[in-house]
């Protein structure tokens, strides 16, 4: 099953280029986006933690007088 569909913000520089390469392999556009899609799709990728259980089970030595809010911001949002 296919669809049509419009991709924005698509350069035209990249689709000119795309659309070239695709004729010479005797692919439409169509076939090289969903050739494209599935190996960007299936490419392995790291999992992204949740910051905060991320600090809940690896809790980080603060020591003794340090500024808190600070150092929990910057391990946070690093």
């Amino acid at each position: 099953m296919t669809m049509n569909i419009t991709i924005r913000d698509l350069d035209d520089a990249t689709y000119r280029r795309a659309k070239s390469m695709a004729a010479l392999e005797n692919k439409t556009v169509g076939q090289a986006v969903t050739e494209a899609l599935k190996d960007w799709i299936a490419k392995p990728r790291q999992k992204k933690g949740n910051a905060f259980l991320e600090v809940l089970e690896n809790p980080p030595d603060w020591g003794f007088k340090t500024n808190l809010a600070k150092e929990v911001d910057e391990y946070v949002y690093r």
